[in-house]
């Protein structure tokens, strides 16, 4: 079960320049990690990230937590969708877990559904706190 104290299990996925990286040597400058993981078909996910986007917009923000959104999203039409819905998050480091909420990445961090929020420490991978909402953030 994950909670806050506990070191984030690592998965691996691709940086900016393509290159697969372990989420746990992924280097930032930022002080939090924060992992998504979302569906973009999910009424929820649209409601979450409609306030997170905005939110992290803001370059303070920027500076305080690199996103790391995670989909769930498994038939061809999702993916399309996803693909497109992608294009709109620039900043944010996607990664469509294959498998879906069966993915190895999703069944480390127990998640049963979308949207779920994990904040994480950059530097040691230690879990914060995983907020339900993106009030929460500035507060954790």
């Amino acid at each position: 079960m994950l909670k806050p104290g506990i070191v984030a299990p690592d998965f691996l996925i691709k940086n900016e320049a393509g290159k697969t990286v372990s989420f746990h040597l992924y280097k930032t400058d930022c002080k939090y990690k924060l992992i998504l993981i979302w569906s973009v078909d999910c009424s929820h996910c649209k409601d979450l990230i409609s306030s997170l986007y905005p939110w992290y917009q803001k370059i303070k923000n920027k500076k305080l937590l690199t996103v790391f959104a995670l989909s769930v999203d498994m038939n061809e039409q999702e993916i399309q969708k996803w693909n497109v819905a992608i294009q709109t998050f620039h900043g944010w480091i996607h990664h469509r877990c294959i498998g879906g909420i069966n993915s190895p990445e999703i069944n480390a961090y127990f998640i049963l559904s979308t949207p779920t929020m994990i904040l994480v420490d950059a530097k040691t991978n230690v879990i914060v706190s995983i907020p339900d909402k993106v009030e929460e953030l500035p507060k954790k």
